[in-house]
């Protein structure tokens, strides 16, 4: 379980942080002498979450706009997922290893 990285955004013209839960259980298997399958899930819980885009002249009570660039962020609401990661890893000769993952998360 970890939380996530806060970002400042604006909400109806007060700032707001980003913030959520990621909560992760997995299990794994010896695959021969070098090889390791580990399946994982997970579920994702946002509130307040901070979208960046660029642009110039937005409602100021919206947008959080950086005083540097173009850039600015945007309260994007909440949002909850929930996935799955496989992963397979085999270590070859000495600090040489392949790791693949496939994830899939669904909204």
């Amino acid at each position: 379980m970890s939380w996530m990285h806060s970002r400042a955004a604006l909400a109806q013209g007060h700032p707001v942080l980003q913030n959520g839960l990621h909560e992760e259980i997995s299990a794994e298997r010896k695959f021969g002498a070098r090889g390791k399958l580990q399946i994982a899930g997970f579920h994702d819980d946002n509130r307040h979450v901070a979208v960046f885009g660029r642009g110039n002249d937005l409602p100021a009570g919206d947008y959080l706009q950086d005083g540097f660039s173009a850039g600015f962020a945007y309260d994007g609401g909440s949002s909850r997922s929930w996935g799955n990661a496989p992963r397979f890893r085999e270590k070859f000769d000495g600090d040489l290893e392949l790791t693949a993952v496939y994830s899939s998360e669904a909204l």
